[in-house]
């Protein structure tokens, strides 16, 4: 633990398992080996920095960040290799997600809206923008098929990934935090702030069926 300098905020592991990611309150990125946990790269941004996750390749890590862009880095280099205006510049980006079969990306943002990145051409197919307040997590079904879009709206929109169109909402009580599809199957963990009136709305709480 000697090499952390500041507080975290988030953390993921690459696909193969070696290298851990971690992102601290001063806009920062660190690749650590997960074998000596030695630090091997780290960034420095001149934006804020939000939720960032692999390329299922594990050759690249997108970033969510401030001015509504997306940093890609090559990794375990951990190099930017670009940087894409995924929304407007007043806007924040804070949730991504990239699907399952490597092909898109989706960015949650402040405007409410989430866009839908195709990764080969990194061009946006769609957005979605049937919420009103920022978006706080997204993420694709694990056929890559279906995303589901949380936020401060108090609900869950679930859509369809190719045309955009809506399959169901959750309607919830409290503010959306964290969203997660089954790897196998369509059931969706979701994290809310719940009602404080009622004892069993907070936690963790599934929507879906079992095939």
């Amino acid at each position: 633990n000697n090499f952390l300098i500041a507080a975290n905020l988030y953390v993921t592991w690459s696909p193969c398992g070696r290298y851990l990611v971690y992102g601290d309150k001063e806009d920062r990125l660190h690749v650590i080996d997960g074998r000596t946990l030695s630090t091997l790269k780290s960034y420095e941004s001149k934006t804020e920095m939000n939720e960032f996750v692999y390329h299922p390749s594990g050759k690249y890590l997108f970033v969510a960040t401030g001015q509504g862009r997306v940093e890609i880095f090559k990794m375990p280099e951990l190099e930017l290799v670009r940087t894409v205006a995924a929304h407007s510049g007043q806007s924040n980006c804070v949730a991504l997600a990239v699907s399952p079969d490597g092909k898109r990306v989706a960015v949650g943002a402040s405007d409410a809206l989430c866009s839908i990145w195709s990764i080969d051409e990194m061009i946006c197919e769609r957005n979605l923008g049937r919420l009103d307040y920022p978006v706080r997590a997204v993420a694709f079904t694990y056929d890559s098929q279906l995303i589901a879009t949380g936020s401060e709206d108090h609900c869950i929109d679930i859509a369809y990934v190719n045309d955009g169109s809506r399959v169901h909402e959750i309607r919830l009580e409290g503010e959306v935090y964290s969203v997660a599809w089954h790897p196998q199957q369509l059931i969706l963990a979701f994290a809310s702030s719940g009602d404080s009136r009622e004892r069993d709305s907070f936690g963790v709480r599934l929507f879906g069926y079992t095939s």
